[in-house]
């Protein structure tokens, strides 16, 4: 019975032993017990030290996905955190867009507006785009300081309406002669341009209207004027007071 455990022992002996200690797909740690001739020789290698719990995430999109833009030059931006991990990379920082109608993904740019890496990185980037609507995909992605890639999933909608609303269809003509002084005058205010759902509309809340009676550089106050409707294409009437020539 004691043979049998001697043989036991060396035979275990002789086996290799390998512990790994893994964190997300990243080897961090390896301890290595072998045996040679009944020598025990340990070893510890190990290039990363530190075992990191990562919580990377994207956070607090720009602009609002509900506001409309007023210029087809957008400040985008995005707030990229590895909280608690090895920090964000800020050399490997890309972005992307595509046009409105456009199918394709866009070809990934390079953010430079990131000096050094952090666990907080704040980016903001002025993307041009060629036409007015509703751009769907504004999209971030980067790297951890340990290698760890991150994109975000979300795709952050920039909705843009640069052209000016259009005034038409007076129902007053402007040269002929008027036998009163109070002619009620109709007109439309338009903002159909882009058609279909991609113009933000009238905003009924800003609409003023001015007079002048002695030339055009001398207009009174502004008056308010009050639609008939809403919408992207809406009704006006007024009936202002002129004096008799």
């Amino acid at each position: 019975m004691k043979w049998a455990c001697v043989v036991t022992l060396i035979l275990i002996l002789l086996l290799p032993i390998m512990v790994v200690v893994h964190d997300a797909g990243v080897p961090t740690k390896e301890l290595q017990i072998s045996s040679e001739n009944g020598d025990i020789d340990i070893e510890l290698s190990s290039e990363v030290t530190h075992i990191t719990r990562s919580t990377a995430n994207f956070t607090q999109p720009v602009p609002d996905s509900e506001s409309w833009q007023t210029s087809l030059t957008v400040e985008c931006g995005i707030i990229i955190q590895d909280l608690g991990g090895s920090g964000v990379d800020s050399s490997t920082i890309r972005y992307r867009y595509v046009e409105y109608g456009e199918i394709t993904e866009g070809i990934w740019q390079i953010y430079s507006g990131a000096s050094m890496d952090a666990e907080s990185i704040i980016c903001r980037q002025d993307i041009t785009f060629d036409t007015d609507g509703v751009h769907k995909k504004v999209q971030w992605k980067a790297k951890t300081v340990s290698g760890k890639d991150l994109i975000d999933q979300g795709y952050y909608t920039v909705k843009i309406d640069s052209t000016p609303a259009t005034i038409d269809s007076f129902s007053l003509d402007f040269i002929a002669w008027h036998r009163v002084n109070s002619p009620e005058i109709s007109f439309y205010i338009n903002d159909t341009d882009p058609p279909g759902d991609y113009s933000s509309g009238v905003n009924i809340n800003t609409l003023r209207y001015q007079l002048t009676t002695t030339g055009l550089d001398n207009y009174g106050s502004w008056l308010p004027l009050v639609p008939l409707g809403s919408g992207k294409s809406v009704k006006c009437i007024i009936k202002p007071i002129f004096e008799e020539c």
